[in-house]
């Protein structure tokens, strides 16, 4: 009888720690829940906050990409200016070329045409005189002769 005895107290004990263990959990279920709905806040505004660095981050990537697009913009213009400014620079080479052979015609041009007028004045005496004097009146009718 000793066998079916231990078992019997064995399974009083079994009830003893069963109705321990239901004592304790109304007390540390409450705790246990608690924890539970805490956690459970916190893992939400863990979520909203990393949902939050992500919206920045790719407010920020897109701000960062909008910018290497409108630097390369930037480069290529300045690529076909500096392209453009070399080619107007020969031209510009050419032309100040050309205009220093054609400057020094029309400086020559210009200074004959200076003499010419400071002439002027006694080449028309010479002119009127040439005219009216009675040589030329005398010449003028041997030539139609």
């Amino acid at each position: 009888m000793s066998a079916v005895q231990d078992w019997r107290e064995h399974v009083d004990q079994l009830h003893q720690y069963s109705d321990a263990i239901e004592s304790c959990m109304k007390d540390t279920r409450g705790q246990l829940e608690r924890l539970s709905d805490d956690i459970s806040r916190t893992l939400e505004k863990i979520a909203s906050r990393e949902r939050y660095l992500t919206d920045e981050l790719h407010y920020q990537l897109n701000g960062l990409k909008s910018a290497h697009d409108r630097r390369a913009e930037r480069k290529e213009t300045y690529r076909q200016a500096s392209v453009g400014l070399v080619d107007k620079s020969r031209y510009l080479a050419e032309v100040s070329t050309l205009v220093c052979i054609a400057d020094s015609n029309v400086i020559i041009m210009m200074r004959n045409m200076i003499i010419m007028m400071r002439l002027l004045p006694f080449l028309s005496c010479f002119y009127t005189f040439a005219i009216c004097s009675p040589r030329t009146v005398r010449n003028v009718g041997k030539l139609d002769s």
